[in-house]
């Protein structure tokens, strides 16, 4: 598969600051936010993932973007997102360049997340925070940018449905999150393409 090389960075940012986001207003949802934390490993773009701990109120056991709801003291969404990352994940705020942001994405369980695109300037390793991350492993973003999602079908609370999803890693990648890497999987799909990468 066709690695996606860690030079689409300044070409992505580019185009994540000249499209205009869709926004949803949070009228009864509750405002969160999540970060796509890149990173350059060996040229090529690899993405941060998290699965959360069984024991989490909401979301649990599922894998996700570090993130979390948005804080009293939070000045927006963006500092919500690089926030969480550095309480789940230990990422330290000075490395994160926020490249851009994403479309909000309402849910099903009374969210709404705005996501950000950010690129780790070091590949620092993750101090996954135990009391809510089972997991955090860094994989290749290419089978997300070329591999189109599957359907799979997941039952809970009495219905059964069928969404699209990723496996990467031994892990499925689905609901909110396949929502999210759907449209950043496009916008570096047509950046790789349009500058010939």
């Amino acid at each position: 598969m066709r690695p996606i090389p860690a030079s689409v960075r300044d070409p992505l940012r580019e185009v994540l600051l000249d499209r205009q986001e869709s926004r949803v207003p949070f009228t009864r949802a509750q405002p969160a936010s999540v970060l796509l934390p890149l990173v350059d490993r060996g040229g090529e773009a690899h993405i941060w993932l998290i699965k959360r701990t069984e024991t989490m109120s909401s979301h649990r056991g599922q894998v996700a973007f570090p993130g979390g709801k948005r804080d009293p003291d939070d000045r927006n969404s963006m500092v919500t997102a690089v926030r969480e990352a550095h309480e789940e994940l230990g990422f330290d705020p000075a490395v994160v360049e926020v490249i851009g942001r994403l479309d909000d994405v309402p849910t099903t369980t009374g969210f709404v997340i705005t996501p950000y695109v950010g690129w780790l300037r070091d590949d620092v390793p993750a101090r996954p925070n135990a009391g809510e991350i089972a997991r955090a492993f860094c994989v290749p973003l290419a089978p997300f940018v070329w591999t189109p999602p599957r359907p799979q079908f997941f039952r809970g609370k009495g219905l059964t449905r069928i969404v699209p999803s990723w496996i990467v890693d031994g892990e499925v990648v689905w609901g909110a999150t396949a929502r999210i890497m759907g449209t950043f999987s496009a916008l570096v799909r047509d950046v790789v393409r349009r500058h010939g990468l």
